[in-house]
């Protein structure tokens, strides 16, 4: 079985997604992104609420407090090459988002996907029972982010999230008896970025899904180990939702990304590995050992931009590779801190803001560096910095950003967003 380790990362996962409120099969035609559902396909009511004044309630206004970079754990010479009191750069503190409660459960936060001026988040439960939900925020402005929508989905979780193309697409598992495994593949059709209650699911092989990742009329799906089936990569088209060439069977599956130019880069754990896909063919390009991923069951994520991926390996820290070159260009070690056992300070995931590199380490929070991979094309003396890390009130399992904002998925501390201003 695979399923996310309680230490520094998202717990168990036990089960993933079906029951839903009003479980049917939908017979309705209209709207823009309404699709087919082939034979093997199950289409299913959630319950959605887009209530602004009653989900406003879940967000405490935090008054853009500026959060300190805490640098005491930072190595000298790091200290002495970037002065942390003068990076003109601040992050305040924007909103604290509680998460939702389903069928009498408080969720934790798992995964965040931004897309334009909206964020999508998605929650689960630690261990039992197997209840989820998905949120949507606009925050067309930095500074005051709105909860517009939610979707209820007891007995229901999700491991990932991402949006393309007017759909949420989510990594997860059911135990519905209808699929013969666990792990499967949710897609939510959005009206004017607001999320309705048509779900179609797919089952995948294995116990549940890890990480999902679209590229042109492809999606990208990683699934883990145990079942009876071992998962991997699996490609499906994204208009049917049914398998097509590309990917393969491997163990320890546990994120995929298909935002770089020529790769489909795929996280494996157990050691690490990253698995780079010909994103013309499917086939299998190259495989790069990296350090750590030793944890069993936990959350590991793989941001990829150009021809870089940023991968993070759990006790490894993050690593930054040259995918054309299949080799490690940087590293960046977990933050250490007093009163956090190793175990809960592990990297789970990474993101980008300009220079920034920031990522998700359990209950050491949020580590912030910076790095000269954008202006250093050519992988020469290519550095990732740390300049310290951001407390955070709960256990940092994800991060998204953009330039101006932060998003960290915290575990049972809910969402919490952050702006991110230039001094």
């Amino acid at each position: 079985m695979h399923k996310f380790a309680r230490s520094g990362s998202l717990a168990a996962l036990s089960m993933l997604l079906l029951a839903v409120a009003a479980c049917q099969t939908s017979t309705s035609t209209s709207g823009p992104n309404e699709r087919p559902a082939p034979d093997d396909v199950k289409t299913v009511q959630i319950e959605v609420s887009s209530n602004v004044e009653t989900l406003g309630q879940r967000m405490t206004d935090m008054g853009g407090r500026e959060i300190a970079i805490d640098a005491s754990n930072v190595p000298a010479s790091a200290q002495a090459q970037f002065d942390v009191t003068d990076l003109g750069v601040a992050f305040l503190f924007r909103a604290a988002v509680a998460p939702p409660v389903v069928a009498g459960v408080r969720l934790q936060a798992s995964h965040v996907a931004l897309d334009g001026n909206f964020a999508y988040v998605s929650y689960m439960v630690q261990g039992q029972p197997t209840d989820g939900a998905v949120d949507v925020f606009d925050i067309s402005v930095p500074g005051s982010p709105k909860l517009v929508s939610t979707a209820a989905m007891p007995g229901t979780e999700i491991a990932a999230i991402t949006v393309k193309n007017g759909f949420v697409y989510l990594a997860g598992a059911t135990d519905d008896p209808a699929f013969p495994e666990r792990a499967v593949l949710a897609e939510i059709t959005l009206s004017n970025k607001l999320l309705t209650s048509k779900m179609r699911l797919v089952g995948l092989p294995s116990y549940f899904a890890t990480g999902v990742a679209v590229l042109g009329s492809k999606l990208y799906v990683t699934s883990g180990s145990g079942g009876p089936n071992t998962g991997g990569l699996t490609v499906l088209d994204a208009a049917s939702l049914k398998k097509v060439t590309g990917g393969e069977p491997f163990l320890d599956a546990r994120d995929v990304s298909a935002a770089g130019l020529t790769f489909v880069a795929a996280m494996q754990g157990g050691p690490a590995n990253l698995r780079l896909y010909s994103q013309s063919t499917g086939s299998l390009s190259k495989v790069v050992s990296l350090p750590g991923g030793n944890i069993p069951e936990s959350k590991s994520g793989v941001y990829a931009r150009d021809n870089w991926a940023f991968v993070a390996t759990g006790d490894g820290g993050m690593q930054l590779v040259d995918m054309v070159a299949g080799s490690i260009a940087a590293s960046l070690p977990r933050p250490t801190m007093t009163g956090v056992l190793p175990e809960n300070a592990v990297t789970n995931a990474v993101s980008l803001a300009d220079d920034l590199v920031l990522t998700a380490n359990g209950g050491a929070g949020v580590q912030v560096a910076i790095s000269n991979y954008r202006t250093n094309p050519l992988n020469l003396k290519t550095f990732v910095t740390p300049l310290g890390r951001l407390d955070m009130p709960g256990s940092a399992n994800f991060v998204a950003s953009t330039s101006s904002s932060m998003f960290v998925a915290d575990g049972e501390g809910g969402l919490q967003i952050i702006q991110i201003v230039l001094k």
